[in-house]
């Protein structure tokens, strides 16, 4: 950014680390696959596709010799799932003669986050037990562990409707929510690093008409008959581009009806809840409109901004199953009857305690001709318990893997450098990619060894996915050694995958804690801050180096790699380099004999791949959703050209930082002939971490190996820091 923020004040927003959720019926989160915005379909998250995260096998068949401790099981939505003995066994390596012994004993323990959860034996051999969505802001999945010790099996209650009078529920109160998966340019809102970084389109504005509203069009499953009252909840996020001036106002509609109008000033999250007739829903169908309609004078531009992040609707819904699966509130009445079961009611479940469920028995099914459907009556209503009655059918599968327990720092010379991978159970090719480089680093006499990132969670998270497990991981390791780690994959702000897969150009394949900026002239962004997972005691000053590879592609892990040694062999790094970049990496960079701009970076000219030091604004931004990176980053992964490490920021710093962070990182080369990059990055950080506020600091990313040597410039060597 330069001299644009020379004189401009940063405020540090601090790490928010819970992200607001909407909590519906059944304890979880119930969305609707899809709706509708400007006449295109586009998907939501929760009602389709797999239940669980990764490319590779569902059950993955146990390779070791002694067999696991536990299984793990990983999960999407909230919901009920099943899982055979058979696949238990297959993932734990135990026989599955021990496995059903065990299940028939209930000599098996589920439990999640230290909490232990109640299951059942189901018709087919298989472990039934409710789970409920991460509430994580960093983990797309919860995870539950099976182990061959004493259990808890779910309690039962009679359920039969025979005897009771007065009649059937007709109808209870349902809560449905839904996410966009959209990606808003600014992304990260300056200070609200817990809302979620996908969202619906557009961004609401005044400047022009194009831009003003957007019309969103949701399902709303079983809608009941008659006249009532529902209501809907929005949430907007507005913001600034510029300095705060003039309020935000919009206005929302269903169908033709206005609901209402908002209005109010600053950057903010805002709630607003509206009541509306059951007449504005059509065919399971409503449509809501928002609009900007702040008014603006001929010479004034619009820096007032918002963006719908979530939608929430409250009605009366029928009891008729969705993919033969329903969960419920009980109603006045004591006795419900549930209609559009394809398959035969396998069970029902009384869910007022989610993680201790208990049976419904004796409840009566029958099927009808007429519809081709089936029906299940069962004495389960009154007061606000939460029920749910499904078919073989609509039961979720999570992925199914076994585990054995680290110890961890126990060695007296343990790793010096850690190379950290994603789950295998989400991609299975890193590993090969980065095994050249532990082999070279071994041979150099660096003792360095791969990790598995989940393995890091199931011992530090509970299996969670979680970038403070990381932290935890080098504060226990610290005391054998560590001294470099290295995450090798995509970091996006996408952690819980609403837009993404594992598979995509910028997946979250290992999470980066996140710091909100906020300038006073209204300018903020979301800061990646990897580094201060090295502040292994909490006082400010990081005591390993934290660097990335952020891609989620393999074969670039394999180029930049092949890259970092191509360049320790040979004498090109002997010679110093300093690199610049301006506000969004506009202008040109330069080795003294070509020129290149962000992409240009492969010209013919620049033959041979250095190290950028970019001390401006975005330079190293990777952690975005989009295929635009940073020039610091695009370098890494040109196969003859570019960059082999860089150095720059994820996203806004002041001029005065940059020179400060350039002269603190190249003082480090005063002690001693050759120094490793990671080193040199550390030093700065700690010469640095009193005098610049840390979401500006740590904002400054190494990309790239930090066992990577730099060599020290001839005496007389003038470096120059713009």
């Amino acid at each position: 950014m330069g001299e644009s923020l020379a004189n401009r004040r940063g405020v540090f927003s601090g790490l928010l680390l819970v992200v607001g959720i909407y909590i519906v019926a059944c304890g979880g989160e119930l969305l609707v696959s899809a709706a509708t915005y400007s006449g295109v379909t586009m998907p939501y998250s929760g009602g389709v596709g797999q239940s669980w995260i990764g490319g590779g096998e569902r059950v993955q068949e146990w390779q070791e010799e002694e067999p696991a401790e536990r299984v793990r099981l990983s999960l999407r939505h909230s919901g009920l799932y099943r899982v055979t003995l058979e696949e238990l066994a297959v993932a734990g390596g135990w026989l599955l003669a021990t496995v059903e012994q065990a299940a028939t004993s209930g000599n098996l323990l589920l439990t999640s986050r230290g909490v232990t959860n109640a299951w059942s034996l189901g018709s087919d051999n298989s472990l039934l037990f409710y789970g409920m969505a991460p509430e994580s802001q960093y983990a797309p999945e919860s995870v539950y562990w099976v182990s061959l010790e004493q259990g808890e099996t779910m309690a039962a209650i009679d359920g039969s409707p025979l005897g009771f009078t007065g009649g059937t529920n007709e109808w209870f109160s349902e809560t449905i929510s839904f996410y966009g998966t959209d990606y808003p340019a600014r992304q990260g809102y300056s200070s609200f690093t817990n809302e979620p970084y996908v969202t619906f389109s557009p961004v609401f504005k005044a400047e022009r008409e194009e831009n003003r509203e957007a019309l969103y069009t949701v399902s709303l499953p079983a809608v009941a008959l008659g006249e009532w009252e529902a209501t809907v909840s929005v949430r907007l996020l507005s913001y600034y581009h510029g300095p705060e001036r003039g309020n935000h106002k919009a206005q929302i509609s269903l169908g033709s009806t206005v609901m209402g109008v908002e209005e109010w000033y600053g950057e903010q999250i805002r709630d607003v809840s509206f009541s509306f007739s059951s007449t504005n829903i059509s065919n399971d169908k409503v449509t809501i409109k928002i609009r900007n309609v702040r008014l603006l004078s001929q010479l004034e531009t619009d820096d007032s901004l918002f963006i719908l992040t979530g939608l929430r609707f409250n009605y009366r819904r029928r009891y008729r199953a969705v993919e033969n699966l329903l969960c419920w509130r009980g109603g006045e009445k004591l006795l419900t009857e549930i209609e559009g079961f394809t398959a035969e009611p396998e069970v029902v479940l009384d869910l007022s305690t989610p993680f201790s469920p208990v049976i419904v028995e004796n409840f009566v099914t029958s099927y009808d001709s007429a519809s081709s459907s089936w029906r299940v009556v069962v004495a389960a209503g009154g007061g606000g318990s939460q029920y749910l009655a499904a078919s073989v059918d609509g039961t979720l599968k999570p992925s199914v893997r076994g585990a054995r327990s680290r110890v961890w720092g126990s060695e007296k010379s343990g790793p010096e450098f850690a190379i950290i991978i994603p789950p295998r159970a989400w991609r299975d090719d890193f590993k090969a990619a980065v095994e050249v480089l532990v082999e070279r680093r071994n041979g150099q006499g660096i003792a360095t060894e791969i990790y598995d990132v989940e393995d890091i969670y199931n011992s530090f998270s509970d299996g969670m996915a979680d970038p403070w497990a990381i932290r935890d991981f080098a504060a226990t390791m610290y005391g054998s050694g560590l001294r470099y780690i290295l995450l090798v994959g995509s970091g996006s702000l996408d952690f819980l995958h609403r837009r993404v897969s594992v598979n995509d150009y910028t997946a979250a394949l290992i999470p980066t804690p996140v710091a909100g900026q906020r300038f006073v002239s209204g300018e903020g962004l979301t800061a990646a801050v990897d580094g201060i997972l090295g502040d292994i005691d909490g006082d400010g000053c990081p005591d390993v180096i934290i660097a990335r590879l952020p891609t989620a592609d393999a074969s670039a892990v394999a180029t930049i790699i092949s890259k970092t040694i191509n360049y320790e062999n040979s004498l090109h790094w002997r010679r110093p380099v300093a690199l610049t970049a301006d506000w969004q990496n506009e202008g040109k960079f330069g080795d003294g004999t070509s020129i290149l701009t962000a992409t240009q970076i492969n010209l013919p000219s620049w033959h041979s791949p250095m190290i950028m030091v970019a001390m401006g604004c975005r330079a190293s931004r990777w952690q975005g959703l989009t295929t635009t990176v940073g020039a610091a980053v695009k370098g890494l992964y040109v196969e003859s050209g570019g960059f082999v490490a860089s150095i720059g920021s994820t996203a806004d710093i002041m001029g005065n930082d940059g020179e400060a962070f350039g002269v603190a990182l190249y003082s480090q080369m005063e002690r001693t002939q050759t120094v490793r990059l990671g080193d040199m990055v550390l030093g700065a950080y700690r010469e640095l971490s009193d005098k610049i506020p840390f979401e500006r600091l740590y904002s400054i990313s190494l990309t790239g190996d930090p066992t990577l040597i730099v060599h020290k410039p001839p005496a007389g060597t003038v470096i120059s820091i713009y």
